[in-house]
């Protein structure tokens, strides 16, 4: 025989009044992956790949990555935050102000270039906008991060073209914003 419980039902008062929900903004997520994001992510993913190629035998162009190190003087002095050594610039990344990816286009290693270069008016810094700086750069090596091909793919997956590698990166990206997307609606109502 089924076992029956007692429960003793208690009046806790009257249920107060809701809150107002309607016409609350829930923004939809977009989870269509573009072409953009899908090269970008390839992109990052083949620069961490030890595929990349070391430039002996010609100068820097465009797309490559330059080894370089660098002083930015103003003045004859060397400016905070426009000194490093040892950085990794893709020249055509528009990463640092105008000329200077440019500056370096035709460089060979072990190269050193003197480039005068004028900060935007607009830059973060008041000090150094709109400010005529020189920057002496070194440039200690070229690499190049390989295009993806069919070849590549295979070795860096389990995948025999680009075609099927580019769709599966595609798949992860749309998975990742639809996993985030019920966390967005949750941030919205809050």
């Amino acid at each position: 025989a089924a076992e029956t419980t007692e429960a003793e039902i208690t009046d806790k008062g009257e249920v107060t009044k809701l809150g107002q929900y309607k016409g609350i903004e829930v923004t939809k997520e977009d989870t269509t992956v573009t072409d953009a994001e899908l090269d970008q992510r390839i992109a990052s993913i083949l620069q961490a790949n030890p595929e990349i190629t070391e430039i002996t035998d010609r100068p820097a162009q465009n797309g490559d990555t330059v080894n370089i190190d660098y002083v930015g003087m103003k003045d004859g002095v060397a400016f905070d935050g426009g000194t490093a050594e040892g950085y990794d610039l893709e020249l055509g990344s528009d990463a640092f102000i105008d000329g200077f990816e440019d500056g370096l286009i035709g460089a060979n290693v072990g190269e050193e270039r003197s480039l005068n270069l004028t900060f935007p008016e607009d830059y973060g810094n008041s000090d150094l906008a709109g400010q005529a700086v020189v920057f002496t750069v070194t440039v200690n090596e070229i690499k190049r991060t390989p295009e993806l091909s069919d070849e590549l793919a295979a070795k860096i997956s389990d995948f025999d073209t680009a075609e099927e590698y580019r769709e599966d990166v595609k798949n992860s990206l749309l998975e990742g914003k639809k996993t985030s997307q019920p966390s967005q609606k949750l941030n919205d109502l809050y």
